[in-house]
């Protein structure tokens, strides 16, 4: 894994001035992303876990509506703390310019793990689980297992698998998503490094086929309905995945923040 320098993280807001938006007219917008690293990761998981709340699947692993952001939150964190050791996390800055100074707020999360040979899993992950999930471990259990069973093999099919892609449901529908996922696919073609991810939605699985991917093996469902897509994406110089281009046709929809 690449050593990455020592960095400041910044703050999930921040602002130049100390006058709000409304009081000055917007001038444009630009976006900042970077690595994070371990000081990021309740930023990160606030993110995902935001957007992932109203997804069909989510409704399925936390039915109480009331409950399900904190324990995402909790879930979430083992994951992305592994990815931190194991992958990539990218964080994009949304900066809206001012006349009178530039305000900027968290805009998106990547999460890549890098699935380029067997990985270990989080420590102790099971006991971590149900202290997270309590009675809902099961149910997130059964997904991790889905998600295994369907999965490319490391080893034969080495790749960057993008276990989450987010944009803060107020921020989608700017292409924050799209940002995030050209930014990591350059150094997937500098590299020759496809990538797989699992689309959790028509409309998320409709973003990445305009990106590349095209359908791996076939859908697969939680009991509630909730359907994922496998997708895969080769890079120029990697070998073409047997198993890309089957599955379903296009589907339209708009970007919005979804599990990759």
């Amino acid at each position: 894994m690449r050593v990455r320098q020592a960095r400041t993280s910044p703050p999930a807001t921040i602002s130049t001035t100390a006058d709000t938006p409304a009081d000055r007219p917007d001038t444009g917008s630009s976006a900042s992303i970077f690595t994070a690293a371990a000081q990021d990761v309740p930023t990160a998981v606030e993110v995902i876990a935001t957007a992932f709340a109203e997804l069909q699947a989510t409704a399925w692993l936390v039915p109480d509506q009331t409950e399900r952001v904190r324990v995402l939150r909790r879930v979430f964190t083992i994951m992305v703390e592994h990815t931190i050791q194991h992958g990539r996390v990218r964080l994009l800055i949304h900066l809206t310019h001012h006349q009178g100074g530039t305000v900027g707020a968290v805009g998106g999360a990547a999460v890549w793990i890098h699935d380029q040979h067997p990985l270990p899993p989080p420590p102790d992950y099971d006991q971590r689980l149900w202290q997270a999930a309590g009675l809902h471990a099961p149910r997130f259990a059964h997904l991790d297992d889905l998600f295994e069973g369907h999965h490319p093999d490391p080893v034969s099919r080495p790749h960057d698998h993008l276990a989450f892609l987010a944009v803060p449901p107020r921020m989608q529908g700017r292409g924050l998503g799209s940002r995030l996922l050209t930014d990591q696919h350059a150094v997937h073609d500098r590299a020759g490094i496809p990538a797989y991810l699992e689309a959790a939605s028509p409309a998320s699985r409709a973003l990445y086929l305009r990106h590349g991917y095209q359908p791996y093996g076939e859908p697969f469902a939680l009991p509630n309905g909730a359907t994922f897509y496998p997708m895969w994406r080769d890079a120029p110089g990697s070998s073409p995945s047997p198993d890309a281009g089957r599955g379903l046709g296009v589907d339209p929809g708009l970007e919005r923040g979804e599990r990759g």
